[in-house]
C-alpha cells in the first residue's frame, strides 16, 4: 500500500490508489484527478466528464495481495455528473494456524466496497460533489469446512465523501473531506457464542493543487490530514510529450516523524483518432516502503 495512513482505519484497504495514474501522482492530485476515476479523488470533478469514461484497474500488489476497480462515469447536462464504481481489495495465500502453532489451511479474504457519485457546477469556476458509499467483508471461509449458518464472521459499513474544486485559467485547487460519519459493523458468529461491535472510520481532510509549469510539465501539491494520526505532505510531477508521459510522486508523514517514502513512477498512452481522445492505458509501480515487495498497477480508461 502506498498511502502513509493505515493503522486502526478498519477501511484501510479502500485506501489503495484506484488507478495507475493516482498511484503514480502519489494521490496528489485531488485538485484534477484522472479520466474515469474521478469520484475516486475528488467526487466534485465529475463535471469534467464530457459523455461517457469506462474505466478498469487491476493492482497486482506485493503479499499476494491485490484490487480491481471498474467504475463508470457519464455526464448529466447541464452541468452535472455522476459516477458508479466498485472496488474488491483482498489478499489470498494466508497459511493458518491452530492453537499449537501448526499450518492448517490457507485462507483467502476479501473486501467490497461499492459506491455512488454526483458532480454539480455551482458557478463557472466552482463545483461540488458527493460519494456515497458502502462495504461488505466476508470471513466465512475462515471456519474450512465448517458449513453451518451458526459460523461467520462478516461486516458492513456505510459512509459520506464531500468534495469541492475551483477550476482557473491558471489556478486549481480541490477539497476532500473523506469517511464522515462512517462507520464499520461486525458480527462474529461462533457457534453457541457470538458478538457484534462498530468501528468508527477516520475522517481524512485532503487539499491540494496542480499547477501548469508549461505545456509538458504539471506540478502537483497536497496535504492530507487525519487527527492525532497523520499529517501527509505529497509532491508528484507529470511530463507530457505529444500523447505520451511520464509521472513521479513521494510523500512524508509529518505527525510520525518518518523519512521520505520511496518514490512511485508511472508511465501512460494515450491514443487518439482524428484528433479525439479514445483511450487511455496507465502503468505505475509502487517500490514498497517495509520491504514488502514490488507492487504493480494496470489501467485502461475507455472514452465516448
Amino acid at each position: 500500500m502506498f498511502c502513509g495512513y493505515g493503522g486502526n482505519n478498519p477501511w484501510s484497504t479502500f485506501n489503495v490508489p484506484s488507478n495507475a495514474k493516482d498511484l503514480s501522482l502519489a494521490e496528489a492530485n485531488v485538485s484534477e484527478g484522472s479520466i474515469g476515476f474521478y469520484q475516486f479523488a475528488n467526487p466534485a470533478l465529475l463535471t469534467k466528464t464530457n459523455n461517457l469514461d469506462f474505466g478498469l484497474c487491476y493492482n497486482m500488489m506485493a503479499l499476494d495481495r491485490s484490487t480491481q476497480v471498474v467504475s463508470v462515469n457519464f455526464n448529466l447536462p447541464p452541468k452535472a455528473g455522476i459516477g458508479l464504481s466498485a472496488m474488491r481489495s483482498g489478499t489470498s495465500k494466508i497459511q493458518g494456524k491452530d492453537s499449537f502453532n501448526n499450518n492448517t489451511y490457507e485462507i483467502d479474504v476479501y473486501d467490497m466496497l461499492g459506491m455512488i457519485s454526483f458532480g454539480v457546477s455551482i458557478h463557472k469556476y466552482a463545483s461540488i460533489g458527493i460519494n456515497i458509499k458502502a462495504s461488505y467483508s466476508n470471513l466465512d471461509n475462515i471456519f474450512e469446512n465448517i458449513d453451518a449458518p451458526s459460523y461467520s464472521l462478516f461486516s458492513k459499513g456505510i459512509g459520506v465523501d464531500f468534495g469541492g474544486a475551483i477550476n482557473l485559467s491558471n489556478f486549481f485547487m480541490g477539497l476532500k473531506i473523506e469517511n464522515i460519519k462512517t462507520s464499520n459493523n461486525w458480527n462474529l458468529n461462533l457457534g453457541d457464542e457470538g458478538n457484534s461491535y462498530e468501528q468508527n472510520v477516520p475522517v481524512i481532510y485532503k487539499i491540494g493543487t496542480h499547477y501548469k509549469a508549461s505545456k509538458t510539465l504539471m506540478m502537483y501539491l497536497e496535504n492530507d490530514i487525519i487527527h492525532n494520526s497523520s499529517y501527509l505532505l505529497k509532491y508528484s510531477i507529470s511530463y507530457n510529450i505529444n500523447n505520451y508521459g511520464f509521472q513521479c510522486g513521494f510523500s512524508h508523514d509529518f505527525k510520525k516523524k518518518s523519512k521520505f517514502m520511496l518514490p512511485v513512477f508511472g508511465f501512460y498512452y494515450s491514443g487518439h483518432l482524428w484528433g479525439k481522445q479514445l483511450f487511455d492505458l496507465n502503468y505505475g509501480i509502487n517500490l514498497g516502503n517495509v520491504d514488502e515487495g514490488i507492487s504493480h498497477i494496470f489501467t485502461w480508461t475507455i472514452i465516448k
